[in-house]
């Protein structure tokens, strides 16, 4: 049997933070991913991060055209970047 205890208040409540304490609190997060495993992981991070800080998030997604693209003909390089754009 529990008996309730009755704890005395000092001063004024304490009311929760909107932000985390030292963050001035961003309102986009931005990650860049490539499709590797790494950054994979930092969208995770970053959405999670974005979540606790109540912003938005903004995902680029990155790439590269062929290395090779300038070895081939003007033709067939042109439709190469048409494909990557």
């Amino acid at each position: 049997m529990s008996i309730p205890v009755e704890r005395e208040q000092y001063g004024p409540q304490a009311r929760p933070l909107e932000f985390e304490r030292g963050t001035d609190g961003p309102r986009v997060v931005l990650v860049g991913v490539d499709g590797s495993r790494t950054s994979l992981r930092a969208a995770s991070y970053a959405a999670g991060l974005a979540r606790r800080q109540h912003a938005g998030l903004v995902v680029v997604f990155v790439s590269a055209p062929a290395g090779y693209t300038g070895l081939m003909p003007g033709v067939v390089a042109g439709a190469v970047q048409q494909t990557h754009d």
